[in-house]
């Protein structure tokens, strides 16, 4: 939870309210969480000097108005991020015999979340970990297929973890087609700048 909160305010310098506001808004499909608990990140985050506050005064000609304290990461906290995005994924070791398949996912999706969308590098960087994970997935051997039960939870098994391996492939495509894209939009800018 902390890396979710320390990239919204890399993504934008405001106020503990504001970012708590935009955390619920932006995670709350993947963590449980209250206002308080990003309260209580920002704390930990400040007192790991990977964020820092700062003052931000109206300007004079609005009468009245006070200055309010916002948050904005340090260059500590800069390298925080780009560590965590690139550290291995949770839950990618094997657990048991097999990875709990929904933890992997959780943080790729948490580390989607946190990347800008032009960020086409970080994003291709999550999506190939994520892959290296469930192919390793894929070549866990088999547990004895002793009873029926066993056996349709291995292919459950087997099935998501392949249609987990078509989402990379489609979101990968889309990483392309962003960055295509963004590079045709480039390539006009500057032949209309000639």
């Amino acid at each position: 939870m902390n890396a979710a909160v320390l990239a919204l305010v890399i993504a934008r310098p405001s106020t503990a309210y504001e970012v708590g506001r935009r955390f619920v808004e932006q995670y709350s499909s993947l963590f449980a969480s209250s206002q308080r608990n990003v309260y209580t990140a920002l704390e930990r985050l400040e007192a790991q000097r990977l964020i820092e506050r700062f003052a931000v005064v109206p300007p004079a000609a609005e009468p009245g108005a006070v200055a309010r304290v916002h948050l904005r990461a340090t260059a500590a906290g800069a390298r925080a991020y780009r560590a965590w995005l690139a550290s291995p994924l949770e839950g990618g070791a094997p657990y048991g015999r097999q990875m709990d398949p929904g933890v992997p996912r959780r943080d790729v999706l948490i580390r989607l979340q946190a990347v800008r969308d032009d960020d086409h590098a970080a994003i291709g960087a999550i999506l190939n970990a994520y892959e290296q994970v469930l192919l390793r997935e894929l070549r866990q051997p088999g547990a004895e297929e002793s009873s029926l039960v066993t056996a349709l939870l291995a292919d459950e098994r087997a099935l998501a973890v392949q249609g987990q391996l078509q989402w990379v492939a489609m979101a990968r495509e889309r990483l392309l087609l962003a960055a295509a894209r963004e590079e045709g939009g480039a390539e006009g800018s500057r032949r209309a700048a000639a």
